[in-house]
């Protein structure tokens, strides 16, 4: 087996709605589909969006995450999230 491993880098502005647990920062599940949207919506990172189980994250967190990006990649994950 195969296994391809990569990191993504986030800007600095959207470094926001993580928790520390252990003593390390994690983002919360809204946050990491929303940053995980982000990097598919880039073209650096693949999802399969058919076993996401949207119904499971709380729109209204997606949606005050989603404020502090830019509006085009707003738009976007929404469309994906079908919210």
């Amino acid at each position: 087996m195969v296994i391809f491993l990569s990191t993504q880098r986030l800007k600095k502005e959207f470094y926001f709605s993580f928790v520390k647990k252990d003593n390390f920062f994690i983002a919360t599940p809204e946050k990491a589909l929303v940053d995980s949207l982000y990097f598919m919506v880039k073209g650096k990172y693949k999802l399969d969006l058919s076993a996401i189980d949207f119904s499971k994250f709380d729109k209204n967190i997606i949606l005050k995450i989603l404020k502090k990006y830019p509006k085009k990649i707003s738009k976007a994950i929404l469309n994906l999230c079908k919210i």
